[in-house]
């Protein structure tokens, strides 16, 4: 958390916008015209937010669809026997084809 915190402390200044006077004149539109401490940083910092929003949903459907990816077939079959799926002469059968 306190990474987090450390992150974001530093945002204010670079969103600040850079005021360079009645005679200066962008051609560059309001995204650019802001310069480092605004346009450039916003968008910098919308990437940085879609990125963790993908990886956070990407996380959750991972967790949806039921078995953790690290579980070996044994474990898989573990757990099918204790959940009264197959009957023990299965579980012996198929833990011997598996090896285990």
């Amino acid at each position: 958390m306190g990474k987090v915190f450390a992150v974001i402390s530093f945002l204010p200044p670079l969103l600040q916008y850079q005021d360079y006077g009645p005679g200066y004149h962008h051609h560059w539109g309001p995204m650019w015209g802001m310069g480092w401490g605004g346009g450039v940083a916003m968008m910098i910092l919308w990437v940085i937010l879609i990125v963790v929003a993908v990886y956070l949903l990407v996380r959750f459907l991972q967790r949806e669809r039921g078995a953790a990816p690290h579980e070996t077939p044994l474990q898989i079959l573990q757990k099918r026997y204790a959940q009264g799926e197959i009957s023990k002469e299965q579980y012996e059968q198929m833990k011997k084809d598996l090896g285990g």
